[in-house]
């Protein structure tokens, strides 16, 4: 998404077309080509800012001069997401990420798509946990659940956060395993237990 000055248009023939274009298709028949140059205005709210489009949503343009209601403008978030094998969160991050879905879309996104094993480290000890997560909303339905319960209804972590309720805050989460969400609970549970050797 951006802002783009639109060039003159020109009757599309095979002559125009773009080097290793992945449609040649799409250069046949009575349409026009127009050249759009990436226009530096607004530049500083890309991918930020988020308008209403009315009822042409689906137009591949909107003309600038239409005023649009601005719903709100994001601020960047402060941990991207680059793919499952590296994410490691401590629970600060982890909560800041679960309760902002419209700024960490991406997150929610990639951990709502999976089952996973995971892993929980206990950064002053070094103490393992390692569970799995295969109900409602995927791996970010299981540690949405630490957010708001910081046990997460765990037997062994609440032991410890009855004798230290402060000690959630040095977690880390970490994942051992992506899995994918159309097998079966058993599948899940009968895989958890490998990484516990």
């Amino acid at each position: 998404m951006g802002c783009y000055k639109v060039g003159p248009g020109k009757a599309i023939n095979p002559g125009i077309m773009p080097a290793d274009f992945p449609a040649p298709e799409m250069f046949e028949g009575p349409y026009y080509y127009f050249d759009l140059q990436k226009a530096e205005l607004l530049s500083d709210l890309e991918n930020r800012l988020i308008i209403d489009w009315g009822r042409a949503a689906i137009s591949w343009h909107q003309w600038a001069t239409n005023d649009k209601e601005v719903l709100a403008i994001q601020t960047s978030p402060r941990y991207a997401f680059n793919g499952f094998e590296n994410v490691i969160l401590s629970y600060g991050e982890l909560k800041e990420i679960v309760s902002d879905p419209t700024l960490y879309e991406n997150w929610h996104t990639a951990l709502s798509s999976v089952y996973a094993i995971y892993l929980i480290t206990d950064r002053t000890n070094g103490k393992l946990y390692v569970g799995s997560a295969y109900g409602t909303g995927g791996l970010l339905g299981r540690w949405s659940h630490y957010v708001h319960k910081p046990h997460g209804d765990n037997k062994g972590i609440k032991a410890v956060l009855d004798s230290s309720p402060d000690q959630f805050h040095h977690f880390q989460f970490s994942i051992l395993q992506i899995l994918p969400k159309n097998i079966t609970t058993e599948e899940v549970i009968n895989i958890e237990p490998k990484f516990r050797k």
